[in-house]
């Protein structure tokens, strides 16, 4: 049974890997990998990478590019790799630094059409990726915690967002102790109720999880992204599988977004997303100067 309740979540959405870890994702047949800042400090410290010669004495782009290259050779999939977020609040700066990445990729033989650019969700990063799109980089929005980025990124035409589910909860369950209710999966399955009646191409890439319960829970989401200990918890499942929560969740037609005002405002109305996406980009911040320090 095992293996079938990982194979039965293939059949629901695709499942990838998110690690820099080489060794420990060898092991699964996954559709694609993600990395951030974070997963690539942690890498560092992993057996293929500690002390590699190429990496050394490189920015963060050309770590993170060379990184991501050689775990391209693990999957067909696409591969994500995030920009300098230091560059987070700037529409140029974020266009500049994604088109290096395309070009920093192809340079070592990846095809553009297996690489997702990963930009923070700030306003002025789903505006450059917006611009990005349309000359046809494909861009997956990262550190979503709110429904209203998630929606623009839509309208925006953008190709995939990210939203973080263990994160939302966890915040929830500290800000609030009555609350023991899975806030970030039941955010996640009501965003792709909303995206199917309203026609949305842009896809949903769970990331973030805490248990293999929250993965499950979400079976039926386009995308799944998961650290490496949660593809051998699944291939060793055995509990009786939670309920999709896209099945049994209501509908809720969330708010329209007509101009930069709108999205500040009802963003800036949740505590947890304003803290959370703040707390990402300083973390993120900070791992990408150790990484460019190597």
């Amino acid at each position: 049974m095992s293996v079938s309740v990982l194979n039965l979540l293939k059949k629901e959405s695709k499942v990838l890997a998110d690690s820099a870890d080489k060794d420990a994702i060898t092991p699964y047949s996954i559709d694609g990998i993600t990395t951030n800042p974070t997963i690539i400090c942690r890498g560092l410290s992993s057996n293929w990478l500690k002390d590699e010669p190429s990496i050394q004495n490189k920015s963060f782009e050309e770590i993170a590019v060379w990184i991501g290259s050689h775990l391209a050779t693990l999957t067909s999939g696409q591969i994500s790799t995030q920009i300098d977020p230091h560059c987070a609040f700037d529409i140029d700066e974020t266009i500049k630094k994604s088109c290096q990445i395309i070009e920093m990729y192809q340079k070592q033989g990846v095809d553009a059409s297996r690489i997702l650019v990963k930009i923070p969700a700030t306003l002025e990063g789903l505006k450059a990726a917006q611009k990005l799109e349309k000359d046809g980089i494909a861009c997956n929005m990262t550190l979503v915690f709110h429904p209203t980025q998630a929606i623009l990124a839509a309208d925006f035409g953008i190709h995939c967002v990210a939203p973080y589910v263990g994160r939302v909860t966890a915040w929830f369950q500290t800000h609030d102790k009555s609350n023991t209710s899975d806030v970030g999966s039941l955010q996640v399955a009501q965003l792709k109720k909303y995206f199917l009646k309203n026609n949305y191409k842009t896809k949903i890439m769970a990331a973030s999880f805490r248990s293999c319960e929250q993965i499950l829970s979400l079976r039926g989401c386009d995308e799944l992204t998961m650290a490496p200990k949660f593809l051998q918890e699944l291939s060793q499942y055995s509990q009786e599988l939670p309920p999709r929560l896209i099945d049994t969740i209501e509908y809720k037609d969330f708010k329209k977004i007509k101009n930069d005002s709108d999205f500040r405002f009802l963003f800036n109305e949740s505590a947890m997303a304003v803290e959370k996406l703040c707390e990402g980009l300083r973390l993120f911040c900070k791992d990408t100067l150790i990484i460019s320090q190597q």
